[in-house]
């Protein structure tokens, strides 16, 4: 069983266009012009498909200095906000304190323990506020590390297909009847 034939190519000349035809398979030609308008093709093609790959990088990268800004100004507040649950805080106690010396008590025993509850709690609330500002700032900048993360694997891709299309081009080429 012979699975390569040695093509025997002979050169046709037909209507002012040159073709090559294999003498061991007549129905297979080749017609330069025909072989060059799929060669342009294939390399415009796998062109676009590897623009579209640095497209999605530069896009991600772009979106990812949005997230970064976007994590900056949700520490900025976080920041803000426990600030002011504290100086809410600072209020209270003295509130508590005046209202404590209003009635002639002493910052001892369960008048102490009131404020100092009063103090925990509010430390409490700033912390988890800052924490949660801070929480959602990771995320976006890891959101955006993802992101460029996943244009770049879709970046690698894109040169595979394109790749793979420029083979399947010069496959239909080779297996063209003109």
């Amino acid at each position: 069983m012979i699975l390569f034939r040695t093509p025997a190519i002979e050169y046709i000349e037909q209507d002012g266009i040159v073709f090559q035809i294999d003498k061991n398979n007549p129905f297979r030609r080749f017609d330069p012009v025909t072989l060059l308008v799929v060669g342009i093709g294939a390399a415009m093609q796998a062109k676009a498909t590897l623009d579209e790959g640095k497209a999605g990088v530069k896009y991600a990268k772009i979106q990812q200095q949005q997230y970064v800004q976007e994590a900056a100004a949700n520490r900025n507040v976080g920041n803000y906000e426990s600030r002011e649950k504290r100086k809410e805080g600072y209020r209270l106690k003295a509130s508590q304190i005046a209202q404590i010396g209003a009635q002639g008590g002493s910052l001892s025993g369960t008048n102490l323990a009131m404020i100092t509850d009063s103090a925990r709690e509010v430390e409490s609330d700033a912390f988890l506020l800052q924490r949660n500002y801070d929480l959602k700032s990771d995320t976006l900048i890891n959101k955006g590390k993802f992101g460029v993360y996943s244009a770049r694997v879709a970046r690698r891709a894109s040169r595979i297909k394109a790749f793979t299309n420029a083979v399947e081009s010069g496959e239909r080429a080779a297996m063209m009847g003109a």
